[in-house]
C-alpha cells in the first residue's frame, strides 16, 4: 500500500501580499515535492534539501568557473558563489519557509527557459519533468546563469546584499542584523528583488 503524506501547508502570510509570479512558483514546487513524496516517501524537506543540495554544488562550480577561480573579490559571479558556499554551512532550507523564496523563483525560472526550448507548446515537457529527482547539469548551469544575469542587470549593490545574505538561509532579523538596517525594512526589499526577478522574466518570455 503506498504511504499517505499529509498536503503541504501553504507559506505563513507575511505584511506584504505573496506576487502572482510567487504564487505561480509556489503552485509548481508543491506539484512536484507531492510526485517525489509519493515515489519516494520521503519528507518534503528532505526532498528539497537535498536537491537544493546539488543545485547549490554544481551552480557553484559553475559560477567559480565564470570567474576565474574566484580570484576578484568584487567578482558578481564570485559573491554569489560564496553566498552558497555560505549555505552549505546552515541548516537544510525548508520548502515551507520563506528563506527557500528566492531559490524557488529562480528554479522555475531556470526550468521554464529549458522548456521554451521546444519551438511548439505540444512539444514542451512539463516543468516537473524537467526539475525530475535530481537537477540536471544543464539545469544547474542555466540556474547559475539566470541568477547572475539577474543580479547584473537588475540590482544595485544595496539588492545585491541582501539576495546574498537570503541566497545564504538568512532570516529576515538575521539580514538587518549583517547589514545594519532596521528589520522592517528588509521585507520590502526582498519584495523588490521578488518583483525585479519577475520583470526579468516577462521581458524574455
Amino acid at each position: 500500500m503506498s504511504a499517505k503524506f499529509p498536503e503541504s501547508q501553504p507559506p505563513t502570510p507575511n505584511s506584504s501580499p505573496m506576487p502572482a509570479e510567487m504564487k505561480s512558483v509556489e503552485v509548481t514546487i508543491e506539484a512536484w515535492i507531492q510526485a517525489r513524496q509519493i515515489e519516494q516517501q520521503e519528507s518534503a524537506r528532505l526532498i528539497w534539501g537535498r536537491y537544493v543540495r546539488r543545485l547549490r554544488v554544481q551552480a557553484r562550480a559553475y559560477l567559480i568557473s565564470q570567474s576565474m577561480g574566484g580570484r576578484d573579490r568584487d567578482n558578481v559571479a564570485f559573491r554569489i558563489a560564496n553566498a552558497m558556499f555560505e549555505a552549505s554551512e546552515k541548516q537544510e532550507l525548508d520548502p515551507s519557509e520563506r528563506t527557500s523564496d528566492l531559490w524557488k523563483i529562480l528554479l522555475i525560472r531556470a526550468a521554464s527557459h529549458l522548456q521554451r526550448r521546444e519551438p511548439t507548446e505540444t512539444n514542451r515537457i512539463p516543468l516537473v519533468e524537467i526539475l525530475g529527482d535530481t537537477p540536471s547539469a544543464q539545469l544547474c548551469i542555466r540556474f547559475a546563469e539566470e541568477l547572475e544575469q539577474t543580479v547584473r542587470s537588475r540590482l544595485d549593490d544595496q539588492l545585491r546584499n541582501v539576495l546574498f545574505l537570503r541566497l545564504e538561509g538568512c532570516v529576515n532579523h538575521e539580514i538587518a542584523k549583517r547589514l545594519g538596517k532596521q528589520e522592517a525594512e528588509v521585507e520590502p526589499q526582498l519584495a523588490e528583488i521578488r518583483q525585479r526577478f519577475a520583470a526579468t522574466q516577462e521581458s524574455r518570455v
